[in-house]
């Protein structure tokens, strides 16, 4: 195999020692251009930036980009793995620990790299997007039975809306506690009875469920404490202490930990739910990737907990349950899910909506190919705007926020709707599915005017990057077959050239005609523009 090189617009790449067919190497970079940027993903759905620029330290996930000028390096393992891969950054210096062969791949375009790979490990039989509607971002926790139902019935009542939306989710807050998975009094009647009220409204109803995540007042945790990962002292393993909640990780390498989820799983299966979101895969995982929690069966990869956790799902929740995997790991490429989480949650601040941004660049390879994939909630309540004065406040702010660390989630300034507009056009350009997140009964005509569009120009083709390169940290121009979007996240206007060979309908916003050559957004903007045949 050769040990150099050279990639025009990108420079000269130089393996130091081990191999790449081996997944353990060092390589050595000498830039050719000064507009260098590494493309970098997490393990999950997060990302904190899409890019590095060159020369920092930092670290990647499955694949791992070079951007240049002209020119672009693609290093990716093929998916799925058995366990992490990953890429360290330092300098001009990357180090890659993969279980098998990494593949070194280089052209003019980073965007033809990246759409090449995510081909390449395509899954069959992917199901379309899902158009519905979940109760997490207008109710958190709190979510009641009533609460579900108004925004079931305001649905069947909607002539327009109504007919688009098909599933209804409800997240967090039904059950008793996380880990103990039965209704809790806010639901009187039972799940079951829920689910078949959902379904006499000709919706499909779905669940949210925590699988890997256990509370200490739980059953489970009290009375067998050895399903759970160890801790140094041999105590189980915490993972969230100061959150909504206290967790504990549990350890599917204990049979009496998978008889636990086979149980959990049947019970959903028996009240009818046809949809399950599965959430807080990764924070199990990353328990074990930091080294400082141990499993019963140290043979297991952190990988191989999530996947056979997955593997019962489907068992007991049938073949025909669209689940739904969140801080799903990628390395898996789509294996034990219908659908996986795009980005990081959305929520209405300007932090957030920076955080989907860079997430969505970082993987837009990977909708429709790898998994049906999910960009979080379509969310377009602002105050004054969209949203009516009503039985619940616009936002009210999280106990927890005042334990993050600054910039963390739920950040930054309330957005306005021109940052609401930024967010919407990534759901619908995502390809992915469109899952409303307001309470709906209090949404006034502006803002069902926003759910209508991002119904049915939303779930569609996925759009890809035109300007993917290392003159900027995450691209600002996209398309797909329908749709051509320009987003500016910046602190200063920006003016963008439209492609010579696109016709452009008039903003599907603000209606306004498309200019003649160029783009200009003001900072914290979005432009949407219908394609002409």
């Amino acid at each position: 195999m050769a040990d150099c090189w050279e990639i025009a617009g990108v420079g000269t790449i130089t393996l130091l020692e081990g191999s790449l067919a081996s997944g353990q190497a060092t390589l050595r970079v000498t830039p050719a251009t000064e507009h260098l940027r590494w493309l970098v993903s997490e393990r999950s759905m997060g990302n904190a930036r899409a890019t590095l620029p060159f020369g920092s330290a930092g670290s990647s996930y499955t694949w791992l980009g070079l951007l240049g000028e002209g020119g672009a390096l693609l290093l990716a393992a093929p998916v799925p793995l058995p366990e992490l891969a990953q890429f360290v950054i330092s300098g001009d210096h990357v180090s890659l620990t993969a279980p098998g062969a990494v593949r070194l791949d280089h052209g003019p375009d980073a965007t033809a790299l990246l759409l090449e790979y995510g081909e390449r490990h395509r899954r069959p039989h992917l199901p379309a997007p899902i158009r519905g509607w979940n109760s997490w971002d207008a109710f958190n926790a709190s979510v009641t039975l009533d609460d579900v139902l108004d925004n079931a019935h305001w649905l069947a009542d909607d002539e327009v809306i109504g007919p688009l939306v098909s599933h209804l989710i409800v997240d967090d807050g039904w059950m008793t506690n996380w880990g103990e998975w039965t209704p809790n009094g806010k639901f009187p009647g039972g799940m079951d009875l829920l689910a078949e009220r959902l379904n006499l409204l000709d919706k499909i109803p779905g669940l949210w469920l925590a699988p890997l995540m256990v509370e200490p007042v739980t059953p489970l945790y009290q009375r067998h404490p050895e399903c759970f990962l160890r801790d140094r002292e041999g105590h189980p393993y915490l993972v969230n202490h100061g959150f909504t909640r206290t967790t504990y990780a549990l350890d599917v390498s204990v049979p009496r930990t998978r008889e636990f989820l086979h149980q959990t799983f049947r019970r959903v299966a028996s009240w009818g739910y046809r949809y399950v979101k599965l959430d807080f895969l990764y924070n199990q995982a990353e328990c074990l990737e930091r080294g400082d929690a141990t499993a019963a069966d140290p043979d297991w990869t952190t990988t191989q907990h999530i996947a056979t956790m997955l593997q019962i799902a489907r068992q007991e929740l049938g073949p025909l349950c669209h689940i739904l995997g969140c801080n799903y790991p990628y390395e898996l490429g789509g294996q034990g899910v219908d659908e996986a989480r795009l980005t990081c949650d959305i929520a209405s601040f300007r932090q957030n909506v920076e955080l989907c941004y860079q997430s969505h660049s970082a993987r837009f390879h990977l909708t429709g190919r790898w998994m049906a994939t999910d960009p979080d909630f379509a969310v377009v309540r602002v105050p004054g705007v969209t949203w009516d004065e009503g039985p619940l406040p616009f936002h009210v702010t999280p106990a927890w926020n005042r334990h993050e660390r600054p910039g963390g989630w739920r950040r930054g300034a309330f957005w306005d709707e021109e940052l609401m507009r930024v967010a919407l056009t990534m759901v619908i350009l995502s390809g992915g599915s469109v899952i409303l997140g307001d309470h709906l009964p209090q949404l006034n005509a502006r803002g069902r005017d926003y759910l209508r569009l991002a119904l049915t120009w939303g779930g569609g083709q996925p759009a890809w990057p035109l300007d993917l390169s290392g003159h900027r940290p995450a691209p600002c121009l996209w398309r797909n077959d329908r749709l051509l979007a320009a987003y500016n996240l910046g602190p200063t206007p920006l003016r963008l050239p439209l492609p010579a060979d696109l016709a452009l309908g008039d903003e599907l916003f603000t209606h306004a005609p498309a200019p003649a050559d160029t783009l200009a957004l003001p900072p914290g903007t979005a432009q949407l523009y219908a394609l002409d045949p």
